[in-house]
């Protein structure tokens, strides 16, 4: 009985991973085509899914777990899940890579700014 529930929930984590992916796909196209003052409201959105498919990540390793736990080997659905994860470090490294960059980039331009352009960066209840 727990190996068949742990099924269902496999299938609940595929449906919901791919109804994510297809929600950020619109929100990135929809990001693409907006106006400078609405992207910061497209990103929270974008932000927001992209929590929920981490999760639903998670819930697919701990579907992994409990089967083998339950002694029922999946190498097709270990495999996929091993590619999507690698996947997904790939990428997350390179976004820590390049805004890595931007930071370095950003901070040289701010300290060879003058003083009084300095002063406009400033946050108002910088201490």
């Amino acid at each position: 009985m727990l190996i068949e529930q742990v099924r269902v929930q496999q299938q609940y984590t595929i449906g919901a991973k791919e109804y994510l992916e297809k929600k950020i796909d619109a929100v990135s196209e929809e990001f693409d085509g907006a106006k400078e003052e609405s992207k910061l409201s497209i990103l929270n959105t974008y932000s927001e899914l992209q929590d929920y498919l981490n999760s639903s990540y998670d819930a697919s390793w701990q579907n992994l777990e409990w089967l083998d736990k339950l002694d029922v080997r999946d190498e097709d659905t270990e495999a996929e899940f091993k590619l999507l994860i690698g996947n997904e470090l790939r990428l997350t490294s390179a976004s820590i890579e390049y805004f890595g960059q931007q930071s370095t980039a950003i901070s040289a331009q701010i300290a060879s700014a003058p003083e009084a352009d300095k002063a406009v960066c400033k946050p108002a209840n910088s201490f």
